[in-house]
């Protein structure tokens, strides 16, 4: 079932057809989290690609003085998730990932995407789609911080 609902999701964002999504089928791992679980912690380089089934994470800073913490993206069901500037350079990430409340995804490990990437040109339309979507989530949140009172980013 799970496997089924990341299968459309690519078909709706790439147009993968079955053949080159099956290529990816013995690398995909289920994996619950509990509340406060992280998907990738701090100074730690973020290894996997998640598809959230269930679910809520979000990535934030916590001030090593005075423990606030600053909440950077969201994810919920349906999106990838990712601790993206890690993900892409493989560095270690300057932010924690972790789930929101008890939550259900898929991940893959980067070794096994690159290995799609050079299978198949459906699949390097994938990684450029990540890409661009971290593009995007990062600009549209640094316009917020630029822009918007605290009030009208979360509206």
């Amino acid at each position: 079932m799970e496997i089924g609902l990341l299968s459309s999701a690519m078909s709706s964002v790439v147009n993968m057809d079955v053949e080159a999504f099956n290529l990816s089928s013995p690398y995909w791992k289920l994996k619950a989290y509990k509340k406060g679980e992280f998907f990738n912690e701090y100074h730690s380089v973020c290894k996997n690609l998640g598809f959230i089934i269930k679910g809520v994470f979000r990535i934030y800073r916590a001030d090593e003085d005075t423990s606030e913490e600053k909440n950077l993206l969201f994810f919920s069901n349906g999106q990838f998730v990712a601790s993206y500037t890690s993900f892409f350079s493989q560095k270690p990430c300057n932010y924690y990932t972790a789930s929101v409340d008890a939550s259900l995804i898929l991940y893959i490990h980067i070794d096994n995407l690159h290995k799609l990437y050079k299978e198949s040109h459906q699949w390097e339309r994938f990684g450029r789609y990540i890409a661009e979507t971290a593009f995007h989530q990062l600009m549209a949140n640094t316009e917020g911080f630029l822009f918007k009172t605290a009030e009208e980013r979360y509206m």
